[in-house]
């Protein structure tokens, strides 16, 4: 799945996960609605998906940025080499 991909998926929970808690808000506790706890229920479960999802996300991405991060050091090591090299004697 690529980024943009994720995005749009995310999107559209985020709009579902809204209709589905809009339509609990909307619920007469003093007469049966199943509808309205069927809303409430796709509403978690559309949170708990939102959530792994999220989670899988925050992994790959904490390794990418490890993996960036420690390329950046790389460069900067061979960087700083460069200019510590010790100059041989004589040399003005």
């Amino acid at each position: 799945m690529t980024d943009d991909q994720a995005y749009y998926d995310a999107t559209g929970d985020a709009v579902l996960l809204k209709t589905a808690v809009e339509a609990w808000s909307e619920r007469n506790d003093d007469k049966p609605q199943g509808n309205m706890v069927t809303a409430g229920q796709s509403a978690v479960n559309r949170i708990d998906g939102m959530s792994r999802e999220l989670y899988q996300l925050r992994t790959r991405l904490t390794g990418e940025l490890r993996v960036n991060a420690d390329k950046t050091m790389e460069r900067t090591a061979v960087l700083l080499a460069c200019y510590q090299t010790p100059q041989k004697e004589g040399a003005a």
